[in-house]
Formats: C-alpha cells, structure tokens, sequence
C-alpha cells in the first residue's frame, strides 16, 4: 500500500482526493480498470461504491450533491456505460447539479487494441453524447494534461449555474507508467471557483424603484434553497416586507407551513402587482400553467404586472434542449443568482409603511389560511370515507408517524399532499424534484442522499412503482452498503400519468376511456415489491392495501432504518 505514483490512473485518483471527492459510484468495467486498481489497492482514497447500472449511479452522485453541496465521482464504462447513463445526465443536467464524470475509452492508440472489443467500445470524441447536457467536456491526448482537465472540470461543475462535467480517459493514459515525472505542482495548487455574477446598482435601483410603488408583490423560485444562506435570508426577506412566497419544486426554499407559503395558490400570483422571480427554471409555467395546480386553478391569461427575475439560468441555455420554456416579457433579468440577489434585496430594499404590511399580511394570509384548513379537512375526510389508501390518505399516516422526528424527503411526491400536510421547516428537509422527467432517478438519488445523511435524519423515498423499475437492482447497493433508507411505494400499478394522457386523448376525440389503462398498467401479474426487495436483501413488507395497516407497518420499517439498514413498504394506492 503506497502514495507513490508509478501509474496515469494512480495521478487521477490523487487528483479525485484534491477535489475532495469522497466516493466513486461505478458499474465495473474494463476500461476504468486502472482506476479502479489504484482506489482499491491504494490508502485513503475515495471509497468505491459498486452499482449494478450506470443510471443509478448518476443517480446517486445526484442526490448526493443535493444532500451535501458537494460532488461524486461516477465511472462510465466506454460508450455503452455512458449510453446507459445518459438519461440519468440529462436529469442532473437540467436539475443544475455538479458531479464529475469519469468515462474511459480506447485504447485509442489502435496498435494496442484487442481485436473486436476494443474497436467496438472506442469512440472519437466520446465525450459527443452528452455533450450538450453537461457543462464541459474534455479527452485529455496524454497524462501531462490530465490535471489541467480536472482543473477546468471541477471549477465548471461549481460554478454557477452549476451542473455534470465529463472527462474521458484513454485506457493508455491510465496504465501507462508516469516515468518518474513531477506532478507535485499540480496536486497542490489550489482550485479557484468563478465567484457568482453579482447585480449591478442600475438595475437594483430600477427594481427598487418599481417595488417602492407595489402593494401586492409576490416571490416565487426555484433555487432559492440551493445554499443555507439563500433558505435563510429568504425567510428573513419575506418576513420584513410580508412577501407572499410561492417554492417551486427544483429546491426546497421556504417553510411549507408558514403563512406567507403561497404555494398551490395560483390567485395569489393573479391578484400580485409585482413578481419577485428568484432564479425560476420555467418561469412561463410557474405563472400560468402551475405545475402541481388544477387545470381549473391555471392562470391562462391576464395582464402581466412587472416581473424582476433574478437568475443565471440563461448562462446554460442549449439550442437542443428547451428546457428554459416559453419566453416571458419581462421589466429585467438580473444576470445573478438566488443566493446574491436575496442578499442584496435584504439590504437594499426598504420595509414599506406599517399599514402597508398589514394589508399585505392580512391579503396572503386570509388565502393561506383558508387553503390549510380546507387541505386538513380533505384529509380527515378521506380518512373517514376511504378503505382503499389514496395519496392523500398515504401522506395523511406517514405525516403523523415522522412528526415527532428528523427527517428528509429525499424524492417523490403523494400529488403535492405532502407539501400540504407536512411540516418542511429547515434547510435541505427537501430535496426536490428529478430536474429532467428522465425516469429511474428515485431511488438512486435517495441511496446518495441517505449515504450522506446517514441515520442524522430518516431519509424518505416516496418511490412511484415505474420509476422504481428502471433501476431496482439498485436495492443491493443500499443492502450492500448499509444505507440507511426508508423506501414507501407508491404501487398504483400503473404508468399514471401516461393513463392520465391516455384519458385526455380519448375525451378530446370524443371517445371511450375505458381502454386507458391498456399498454399503461402494471398489472397481470402484480408485482409484489416486497419479494422483490427481500431478494436483494432488504428488509421489507407488503403489499399493504388497507389504511388500517399503515401505521404499524412505517412504525416498524422506521426503527429498522433509524438502526442503520434499509427498509421498503409495499404499499399499493389507488390509481387513475
């Protein structure tokens, strides 16, 4: 066991330990195999965690910056492993999320070359498959460019906005000797991240202009929750100024509980004067079309007030993929982040007079109010009429079983019952959405989000059943690894919403939806999650069907978690 570098892939691994990488998540595979010699056989390097698919291993570098702030290597074996990768790229991609990717080809020299396999799993350049969802990419030619290549990848997966680099190694340059040469420079510079682009004072003061003369101004974001300091002084920012807030599903940015949380409440948004958007990925949707809103809720059309958005959004925008969404007239985009522009605003803006604030507070909270007690009221009701488990009624038991404790939701939603019902109160109690819609990414996120929480918090997955499949080999990474993960199917049997899709094709063409669930269920055979759990050594139970059987069932299955082990409940729902 030796520091000394005799090989190309044992430099990298000491350029992984400088960029404080802790884990590398990989499906084995020839083509990083110098690397991975050198972690297994070398002291105090990252520590190796095995996965059975290349997408849930992104996956989990994706929960796992979520959870922490920081990045995971991932090894991506030649072009079929990034291939298999690349749905679970485009979700970090999208959801702004640093990781680094660590992908292997070749050999490219062809004299070294094995007949069939290696000309088959080489590429030129590699790296052309992800290349327009991930912030950088390099082929470093030799093993004196490497450090340069992790330099610049891991300042750009920082910086904001942040999201996946990907660096692709010749087999050669990792198994090849290094010869004796000096690389110590380069393994003790310090790495400087790109500070985060800062408003300037005209533009601030156009925006302060414009809010000394609002009545009702409204926030809404998305990223707002992406740093301590931003979930901070946005409660402090809307607090002073009685500034409804409306959290976005990207981060996790306002307490769900509070009364300025005008979340779900798209008349808010249409009785405002002034929109505060800080950093919102889709800002066309999150005021017209809201998600997580009815379409009888929607805001189809009205007149726009002034809208400030504050973002670096627009620094990431790629002509392949739209998912920057519809342009929205704007008084100014603010070149800045969340995080700079709430700081800003705090200090800058003036609180208006006493009257003032009191209209504003009694404006959101007579909405605010009124919506809790209504969502409260639907869940004792449903608790009453229902002996089938409905989302509501599932969110309902889980709620009152955690409240007395710790706790991150580390993915999934029960139709946005949880947002309503639950308590979210501190910094990363949730951790967002997918980012891309790419399917797979649950409960791989979550493993790399409880493997950073470990048993500080409980960490929950509310797992939809056809996510659940792209990966559910997934499980033996959580069994073999000891991550402490609480795992609550949401088994409606179904691909709910391509039934809900199948429903609204029918209606629209003025024809029967009683064949929406052919091609879109999960039926015939069921599938018994439990089993399948048990299989790769989980602990688990089910299928539970009846509301009754809810609170023992999560009673037991979170003392298994909070013991350090993971644990999944089969619990089927009522579907569409």
């Amino acid at each position: 066991m030796s520091r000394e570098l005799i090989y190309g892939s044992d430099l990298i691994v000491e350029l992984l330990k400088k960029s404080d990488v802790r884990y590398f998540s990989c499906t084995p595979g020839a083509t990083f195999r110098g690397i991975h010699d050198s972690i297994v056989q070398v002291e105090d390097t990252p520590q190796l965690l095995t996965s059975p698919t290349e997408g849930f291993s992104v996956a989990m570098a994706h929960g796992y910056a979520k959870a922490t702030g920081k990045m995971m290597a991932v090894g991506l074996h030649n072009i079929v492993g990034l291939q298999q990768a690349s749905m679970a790229i485009f979700n970090a991609w999208c959801d702004r999320v640093p990781m680094l990717l660590i992908g292997a080809t070749g050999p490219v020299s062809k004299a070294r070359r094995r007949p069939w396999i290696d000309w088959i799993h080489t590429a030129l350049t590699q790296g052309q498959i992800v290349r327009d969802y991930v912030k950088w990419d390099d082929q470093p030619a030799t093993i004196q460019d490497v450090p340069e290549s992790f330099a610049r990848a891991i300042t750009s997966a920082l910086s904001a906005p942040q999201g996946p680099v990907y660096i692709c190694l010749d087999v050669d340059i990792q198994e090849d000797p290094i010869n004796g040469m000096d690389f110590s420079e380069a393994l003790n510079d310090e790495l400087s991240v790109p500070s985060e682009p800062a408003p300037n004072e005209s533009v601030i003061a156009k925006f302060l202009e414009a809010y000394s003369k609002s009545l009702r101004p409204v926030i809404v974001t998305d990223y707002a929750g992406e740093s301590q300091t931003g979930f901070r002084n946005l409660l402090s920012l809307a607090e002073a100024h009685q500034i409804p807030v409306v959290d976005g599903p990207a981060r996790f940015s306002f307490p769900s509980q509070h009364p300025l949380n005008a979340s779900f409440l798209p008349q808010i948004i249409a009785e405002s004067d002034l929109i505060i958007a800080l950093d919102v990925q889709d800002i066309y949707a999150t005021l017209f079309e809201p998600l997580f809103a009815t379409e009888s809720d929607s805001i189809s059309s009205k007149e726009l007030p002034d809208i400030f958005h504050f973002t670096a959004g627009h620094y990431k925008n790629r002509s392949w993929s739209h998912e920057y969404g519809r342009v929205v007239p704007m008084a100014q985009t603010i070149s800045t982040t969340a995080n700079e522009a709430i700081q800003v605003l705090l200090e800058k803006m003036v609180a208006p007079a006493l009257p003032i604030l009191d209209e504003r507070s009694k404006w959101v909270t007579a909405h605010t109010s009124q919506a809790r007690k209504k969502w409260l009221s639907s869940a004792i009701a449903e608790n009453l009429k229902s002996n089938e488990i409905t989302t509501l009624s599932l969110a309902d038991a889980i709620g009152k079983e955690i409240s007395e404790l710790k706790w991150t939701l580390t993915n999934g939603t029960l139709d946005s019952w949880e947002r309503k019902l639950w308590s979210f109160v501190d910094f990363r109690h949730h951790l967002g959405w997918h980012g891309g819609a790419g399917l797979g990414y649950g409960l791989g996120a979550s493993a790399g989000a409880a493997l950073a929480i470990g048993t500080e918090r409980l960490c929950i997955d509310l797992q939809p059943d056809g996510d659940f499949l792209f990966h559910p080999a997934g499980l033996w990474t959580l069994a073999h690894s000891n991550i402490p993960l609480l795992v609550i199917m949401n088994n409606n049997r179904q691909y709910r919403n391509s039934v809900d899709h199948a429903s609204k094709v029918a209606t629209h063409r003025g024809r029967s939806t009683d064949l929406r669930h052919e091609g879109t269920s999960l039926r015939d055979p069921d599938i018994d999650y439990a089993t399948v759990a048990r299989g790769f050594g989980i602990w688990a139970k089910g299928p539970v069907s009846k509301p009754g059987e809810l609170s023992s069932v999560l009673q037991e299955a979170i003392q298994i978690v909070r013991s350090g082990r993971p644990a999944l409940i089969d619990v089927v729902t009522v579907g569409s």
